[in-house]
C-alpha cells in the first residue's frame, strides 16, 4: 500500500527512511528508489536498485541556499519475480 512520510531535515540532516515489505514479500522482495531534489540540493545517490527488506536510507542532505527545498524520494518494492509493485497484481 502506498504511504507518504514527510520529514523536515535541517541543511547537512541525515534522512531516516526504513524500507519495509509488504506482506505478501516479506522475507524476499527488494526495493529499488529515485530522487528527485530541488534547488540543488545534494548527498544522495540517484537511481538505487536491489536494497534488502528492512534497509534504511541514510543519506545526509546539503542544501546550500537560504531557502526550504524538496526532496522526493520514489521507492519501488519488487517482488521475488522480478516485478515492480503495480505489475506484481497483473
Amino acid at each position: 500500500m502506498p504511504s507518504t512520510l514527510t520529514q523536515t531535515i535541517c541543511n547537512d540532516g541525515t534522512t531516516n527512511v526504513t524500507l519495509t515489505s509488504p506482506v505478501l514479500y516479506k522475507r524476499s522482495n527488494t526495493f529499488n528508489y529515485t530522487v528527485v531534489a530541488t534547488g540543488g540540493v545534494i548527498g544522495f545517490t540517484t537511481p538505487v536498485t536491489g536494497l534488502p527488506n528492512n534497509h534504511v536510507i541514510a543519506d545526509v542532505l546539503h542544501n546550500a541556499t537560504d531557502s526550504p527545498q524538496t526532496v522526493t524520494y520514489t521507492i519501488v518494492p519488487i517482488s521475488p519475480t522480478g516485478c515492480a509493485a503495480d505489475q506484481a497484481r497483473q
